[in-house]
Order: C-alpha cells, then structure tokens, then sequence
C-alpha cells in the first residue's frame, strides 16, 4: 500500500499487498483497536485454483479457496496475515462475497459472508472468531426463497446487527428484517419487520441509541426504474422518515453503498452513479462513473450532496465500500476501481486499486465548493465563489489537481483542457456534469506551469493558471 498526499489532511491510497486477491471483495477499511490499525478482508489469491473469480462450483468447505484477514499499520505496512476458517455448507455454491467485518472488543471479530447456491437461493452467514482468530460460532440464514442478506454488519452494545431483505413462507410480501445477534454466543435477541411498498435491498446500515440507519433501493410505486434512499427505523420497526435521493437520470443511477451517524447534525452517505454521454458528441468516454457523497439532518433533510469523478481512471467498475468521520470536523470514504467482470469465468484479474478520499466538514475536495456551508466555525464569514465558474486545489499541485465546476446543470459540449506553458494542450476531458469534483492525476506531468480552461456549447467560460511541483 501506498500513500500520496492530495492536499493537507487529504490522501490517496494504492492496495498493493500481494496475497489478497484483486478479484474478491475488499472490506476496506476497518479502523480497529486504538484507530492506528486497520483490517482488510478478502479471498486469499495464493490459494491455487482460485483462479481470480470467484465461481466455486463446489462445497464451500471443500473448494479451493481461503478467506484472508491482512492487519495493516497507520502507515500501511503489513503487520499479519491470517486465513480464516471457512464455515460448512452443505450445498452446491456458485458465489460467495466477504461483505462486512467488525471488532468485538475483547471478543475478536464477526463477519458476513453472503453466497449464492445452483438452486438460486441467496443465503448469508456471520460468523464469530475469538481474538486469536479461531472459529467460535456461526449462524446460516437460509430459509428465504429470495434474500439478500448480510450486505453490512454492525456491533450495537452487545448485539450483532445484520439487515435481510427477502419473503418468507410467514411474510410471502418482499420486506425487511433486522436481525440482532447476541455477540458472545450467537444466539438470535429480537427480529423486526420493515414494511414498506417501496423500499428494498438494504445495503448498509449504521446504528445509534435512536435506532437504525440504513441506505437501501427505493423501488418507484409506478414501476419506472428505482432510485436510492437513506430511512431511520426505530428498534420496534417504525419508520420514522426516509429520503428518495436523485443520483442522476432513471437508468444510469446506482445505490448508495454506505450511511454513518455522525453527530447530532446528521447522517452522512456515500454511492456511485453512472452519466451516460451523449453518443452524437464527440472525443471523451462513452459515460463517467462518480462518487456521490450526501449528508442528511437528523429529521431526513438533504442538507447537501458532492459528486467525485476521477478522470484519469480507466477502470469499468468503481466500489464505494466504507465512510467515516474524521477528527477534524470532515469525512473520509474509501472503495476499489477495476477492470472488467470478476463474475466472468475467462476473467483475469486486472490492473486494481483501492482509492481514498477525504473531504472538509462541507463535503468539498476543494475548499469553498459550496458558497453556503462553511467548513471552518472559527471563520465567521463563509468562502463566497459565486462568480467563479470553477475552482482549482491544491495550488501548487503534486500529484493531483482537483477543478470543482460551480456551473449547475449537464452540457454535453462541457470541457476541462490543460496546457502547458508552451500552449501546448496535454490534457483533454469531456465533464457533462455539473456542480461535480474532477481529479486529474497529473503524476506524468513536468512540473511547471499549466493553464486550466473549462469551456462548454457557449465557448470559454473562464481559465486557471496552477503550478505543477515535485
């Protein structure tokens, strides 16, 4: 793993320890025990016959592969190793998918594992070690004819939350269920119910006193498409508000991945969406994929929302997987980038990495992106940028510069060009969106010099000089 700095109190993280599969799924990062070590979670790609995918086509218990647990220090070098005794199922698997780990303190670690069999039932298993990272107990849930279970895990004084989304014999209409585990032994304390016409999969949860967060897929009454949501339900299973969040147009929107309680200003989550360009424009990509960061009251009220897209990335596929707070008022979300279909069985693991960013107490990437929200309380006036058409940090850059486009709105005709002091254009990017972050790794370029120009269907909308250093 490396570290890059993007400005002061910001960084860029490479995932490069090689035993860990790139193909698996990565529960990256879990801050553990006095928050200077961190736990990365996956498939263990020294295992022969893995493969790089993850189809099994066999007992869980007797194919080839092996859950891996790497203990990483605060500055990223690899402390241990440890594989993880994989629990017994007795069926035939087509996938298994690492989706949550937690600390239990003074216990060890709980995780989920959810798979996926031939007769298309979904089934999902937590699993307790002890903190010498033997296998205390485990729990199959697989009694679902359709479910998706286990997408997060969270330890709530000393229960094991886990959320579920399926139909049972019982409850024949798809809902949610949030099961609580005793941490110790195991054993199921309580179960609610969450119906609702529209709300479904869950795909992570945070949980505080005042009950549980969750971000999930709000299915439209109409039928058209869905979109993702963030709700609050109490510990008897009421609702007490939801909030449909607009990522984008119908089809191109994701999910939201990740929800945290914060404080008592709110919740915060993160997600992906994609934007499909205009295919009758030219040059640039056939569509963008950005991280989308919002933070909502504690009453459900969108308070504001980001949008990152990393330009320089060539990758197919980018994961959103965890999001914290930080000390200094901000928040930090992390996730991987790859190429191609891991589920494919030709697929060969790619070029991936893991990605981290951090961001000030208003969710801007570059200080000032909303002229309403001051990230500074000391400071009582505000940063106004109205006028700007776009902004640029850190200046002077290193390794990355960061243009945030105050322009709202899409125009396909929109452009980011970079040009050296000789004129020369070394940098081209088709950016339809508006009111979006834009990182350009400029790692490959000389230092010196550069002009930013941001130009759309009107012309040159305004220009930048920043300096390229070290």
């Amino acid at each position: 793993m490396s570290g890059d700095t993007l400005y002061d109190g910001g960084f860029y993280y490479t995932l490069s320890t090689a035993r860990l599969d790139t193909a698996g799924n990565v529960e990256f990062i879990h801050n553990y025990g006095d928050s200077t070590q961190y736990l990365v979670f996956g498939f263990d790609a020294n295992v022969q016959g893995l493969g790089g995918n993850r189809l099994l086509g066999g007992n869980i218990g007797a194919a080839p592969v092996q859950l891996l647990l790497v203990e990483l220090s605060e500055s990223a070098e690899v402390i241990s190793e440890t594989n993880l005794e994989i629990p017994q199922v007795e069926v035939p698997l087509v996938d298994i998918m690492p989706t949550g780990i937690i600390e239990l303190p003074g216990e060890g670690i709980a995780i989920c594992l959810r798979i996926f069999d031939y007769e298309f039932y979904h089934r999902f298993i937590v699993a307790k070690y002890n903190s010498q990272l033997q296998l205390d107990w485990y729990r199959i849930f697989n009694n679902a004819p359709v479910t998706n279970g286990c997408e997060d895990i969270k330890l709530y004084e000393d229960l094991i939350i886990v959320p579920e989304y399926g139909a049972y014999e019982s409850a024949p209409e798809f809902r949610q269920f949030y099961k609580a585990l005793h941490c110790v032994t195991g054993e199921e304390e309580w179960s609610i119910s969450i119906d609702h016409e529209c709300l479904r999969t869950v795909w992570d949860i945070d949980v505080s006193t005042e009950g549980i967060v969750a971000a999930a897929l709000y299915k439209n009454p109409d039928g058209l498409g869905a979109n993702p949501a963030l709700y609050k339900v109490s510990f008897d299973g009421v609702i007490e508000w939801y909030v449909h969040l607009e990522f984008g147009y119908e089809d191109n929107q994701r999910f939201v991945n990740v929800v945290r309680c914060i404080d008592e200003s709110g919740y915060v989550a993160v997600g992906e969406r994609y934007t499909i360009l205009d295919p009758d424009s030219t040059g640039g990509d056939p569509y963008t994929e950005s991280a989308v960061l919002v933070k909502v009251s504690e009453d459900g009220e969108l308070l504001w929302q980001r949008e990152f897209v990393g330009l320089e990335s060539k990758s197919d596929q980018h994961n959103v997987s965890d999001l914290k707070a930080t000390s200094d008022g901000g928040y930090i979300f992390c996730g991987e980038s790859s190429d191609g279909d891991s589920n494919s069985p030709t697929f060969t693991p790619p070029a991936q990495q893991g990605w981290v960013v951090k961001v000030d107490a208003c969710g801007c990437l570059v200080p000032g992106c909303d002229p309403n929200c001051n990230a500074n309380p000391e400071d009582p006036e505000p940063p106004v940028n109205a006028d700007e058409p776009f902004l640029v940090g850190p200046n002077p850059a290193t390794d990355f510069i960061n243009v945030h486009i105050l322009l709202e709105g899409e125009d396909q005709q929109r452009r980011i060009e970079l040009f050296n002091y000789l004129g020369q254009q070394v940098r081209s990017y088709r950016i339809p969106q508006g009111s979006t972050t834009y990182m350009i790794d400029t790692r490959g370029l000389t230092p010196g010099t550069y002009i930013i120009r941001v130009s759309d269907g009107t012309g040159v909308v305004g220009t930048q000089k920043v300096e390229k250093v070290g």
